[in-house]
C-alpha cells in the first residue's frame, strides 16, 4: 500500500501538467482529449473487412440543420440555418453506407439532433444499419426531458447508446434540469448520459471580421489540419461521404445562403459518393490533409461563451 501511494504521489504532477496542457494549449475537455488520442492510436485499425465492410474509428451525420441555441462561433453555422433533415434521405444513408462502412462510433449530430420529429426513428434506425457501433447522439441537452419514456426504453433495449450533452448555458436552472435528467438515465444499462462543461470556454474554427461574421482564414493547409478537432470526423449525408463534418455544414450553409460568398472554397472539395469503389473510399478515409483545410484557422483561439440575439442574427444572415 505504501509503494502504491508513493507511486500516486510520483506521478500526479506529471497527470496534472498533462491536463493543464490539455485546457489551456490544445483546448479540448477531457472527452475529446481521450477521443482523438484514441482514434490516433487505431488509426490501423482503418482496414477493409474480409466482409466488404471499411472498419474505422468514427464516423458522423448531421439530423437537422437548425439550434435552439444561437452560439457565437457555432463550427456548423447552425444560427444562421434552419430545418432539418428529411427523414427518407438520413434512412437511405444509414442503409446504404451502413453496408459499406463499419464505424466504431456513429454520431448523430445537428444543430440540434433532438429537434428532428422522427429523433427516437432515427436513433433506431442507426442502431439497426449499424449493428457494430456505438450510437451517440450529441446535444445541447435542452430537449431531453421531452424524449418519452417509451422511447428511453427503446434505446435501452437497442444498447450501446450513448447521448454527450455540450452544456453551453451553465446556468443554476440548467444544471438542476441535467440533475434530473442523470437520474433518469442511471437505472438504463444500455444508455448513458455525459456532460461536458462547454460555457467554460470554447475553440473557434472560424475567424470573424469587424461585422461579427464568419470568414475563412486562408491559413496553412497543414497547420489547420494538425490543429482541427475534426481532423478524423468522417461524414455521410445522403449519398455522400466528406471528409469532416465542418466541411460538410459549411458546404451546405453556403448553398443556403446562409454565410457569405467567401465561403464558396467548400465546394472546391469533393467527397465520394456510393458510386465510388470501396479501395477508392478506403483511400480517402485514410487522407490526411486536404488543401480545404485551409478554410479554418491554423491556431485554435479561445473565445467568451456567447449566444446572439435574434437582431445579430438578422443582420449577419443579411450581410450574407
Amino acid at each position: 500500500m505504501k509503494l502504491k501511494k508513493l507511486f500516486k504521489e510520483i506521478f500526479r504532477p506529471l497527470s496534472q501538467l498533462k491536463h493543464f496542457v490539455r485546457r489551456k494549449y490544445l483546448g479540448m475537455t477531457r472527452t475529446e482529449y481521450k477521443f482523438l488520442r484514441s482514434a490516433f492510436a487505431r488509426l490501423r485499425y482503418v482496414e477493409l473487412h474480409e466482409d466488404g465492410k471499411i472498419a474505422m474509428p468514427y464516423l458522423e451525420t448531421y439530423l437537422t440543420r437548425g439550434c435552439n441555441l444561437k452560439c457565437d462561433y457555432c463550427s456548423h453555422h447552425n444560427p444562421f440555418r434552419s430545418g432539418v433533415e428529411p427523414q427518407e434521405v438520413l434512412l437511405h444513408s444509414f442503409e446504404e453506407w451502413g453496408k459499406r462502412l463499419k464505424p466504431e462510433k456513429f454520431a448523430l449530430l445537428g444543430g440540434e439532433p433532438l429537434l428532428h420529429p422522427n429523433f427516437a426513428e432515427l436513433v433506431l434506425a442507426a442502431r439497426k444499419h449499424f449493428p457494430d457501433s456505438v450510437i451517440s447522439i450529441t446535444t445541447n441537452g435542452l430537449l431531453l426531458p421531452k424524449i418519452s419514456g417509451e422511447a428511453l426504453e427503446s434505446f435501452n433495449r437497442a444498447d450501446r447508446i450513448v447521448f454527450l450533452v455540450s452544456d453551453h448555458l451553465g446556468t443554476p436552472q440548467f444544471k438542476e434540469m441535467l440533475d434530473r435528467q442523470v437520474k433518469r438515465f442511471k437505472p438504463l444499462d444500455g444508455v448513458s448520459l455525459t456532460i461536458e462543461p462547454f460555457f467554460k470556454r470554447w475553440k473557434t474554427l472560424h475567424l470573424h471580421n469587424e461585422n461579427g461574421e464568419a470568414i475563412p482564414a486562408n491559413s496553412d493547409p497543414k497547420t489547420a489540419f494538425r490543429h482541427c478537432h475534426s481532423n478524423l470526423c468522417r461524414n455521410i449525408l445522403g449519398d455522400k461521404l466528406s471528409f469532416c463534418s465542418v466541411l460538410t455544414n459549411t458546404a451546405c450553409a453556403y448553398n443556403e445562403g446562409a454565410i457569405r460568398k467567401e465561403w464558396k472554397i467548400a465546394l472546391s472539395h469533393k467527397p465520394m459518393t456510393l458510386t465510388n469503389t470501396q479501395e477508392e473510399i478506403f483511400a480517402y478515409i485514410e487522407e490526411r490533409v486536404q488543401p480545404v483545410c485551409s478554410m479554418c484557422p491554423g491556431h485554435l483561439k479561445s473565445v467568451e461563451p456567447k449566444q446572439l440575439s435574434l437582431e445579430e442574427v438578422r443582420r449577419i444572415k443579411k450581410a450574407a
